[in-house]
């Protein structure tokens, strides 16, 4: 698959974010400028700007002091923002315009696009091209292995028996909805399987996602569903984790997803169905 705009799309999405959380500044600037002179092993600092008097126009320099000075960073700061301001516009225009004409296409797309005497006998033809496109996939036996496979699952109790359709206990009725879908949209996952991470001590831990799917270049993405976040106790700890696997390489929007209940404990199954569709089928 050829992820040209969605990979734009993202990428604006991501530029768009950065901009919008910068502090404002005005684009033009303050009307003087810093300079800097080598002083020993450092520099000392200084705000040049013109100012009008009733002899004319002439320079005005103040003494800021060393590179620790509050004023100095201030200036400093502001002119990074604003020149990361610029560029990011700049990007962000140049995305825009490529997302006019960019598209998603994989190598079936190509052959739809030939014409007729082109598209017989294609895969014979160009079927070496299907890898080059679709990018490294796992084979058929390691797919069933992983799937097969025995692994270590969470030792906590469970409140309460949930059976799902394939007979496995899950923890919560949204549980229950998302591993139903999963099975019957044939995704290869596994549900609260170990993984070992590194904590913010350095210290190694186990944890337990609610769902763990295999991807077809062998990488997992990771399913977390969050049910009691307006209990005050369990949504400290959603934070402490999302920060372990924050920490960890496991980032909303890339590799994990995260949905929740409702306010009023309620959870949509259609929306589960469309996250799945498009946010898992593509990439196994």
């Amino acid at each position: 698959m050829i992820n040209t705009r969605t990979l734009l799309e993202n990428e604006l999405e991501k530029l768009l974010g950065l901009l919008a959380s910068l502090p404002n500044v005005s684009p033009r600037g303050p009307k003087g400028c810093l300079r800097a002179n080598h002083r020993g092993s450092g520099y000392t600092y200084y705000y040049q700007k013109r100012v009008k008097s009733n002899s004319g126009v002439k320079n005005s320099i103040e003494r800021l002091g060393d590179g620790s000075s509050p004023k100095v960073h201030a200036i400093k700061a502001e002119r990074f923002i604003r020149q990361l301001q610029k560029m990011l516009k700049k990007n962000i225009a140049a995305l825009q315009k490529a997302l006019q004409t960019a598209i998603d296409f994989d190598f079936d797309d190509v052959i739809a696009a030939l014409p007729r005497a082109y598209r017989m006998e294609a895969e014979g033809c160009y079927g070496l091209f299907r890898p080059v496109m679709d990018g490294p996939r796992l084979s058929d036996k390691r797919r069933r292995d992983w799937i097969n496979a025995n692994y270590l699952k969470n030792p906590a109790a469970f409140a309460a028996s949930h059976i799902a359709i394939t007979g496995e206990i899950v923890r919560s009725k949204s549980e229950l909805i998302i591993y139903d879908l999963l099975v019957k949209y044939g995704v290869p996952f596994r549900y609260e399987c170990a993984i070992r991470l590194t904590d913010l001590n350095g210290l190694e831990v186990v944890r337990y996602p609610d769902f763990t799917i295999l991807l077809a270049d062998g990488s997992c993405l990771y399913w977390e569903h969050l049910g009691m976040l307006s209990d005050e106790r369990y949504l400290n700890g959603t934070m402490a984790k999302l920060a372990l696997y924050h920490k960890n390489g496991m980032t909303a929007g890339d590799n994990l997803i995260l949905t929740s209940d409702s306010a009023d404990g309620s959870i949509n199954a259609e929306e589960i169905a469309r996250i799945i569709e498009g946010l898992i089928l593509p990439r196994i």
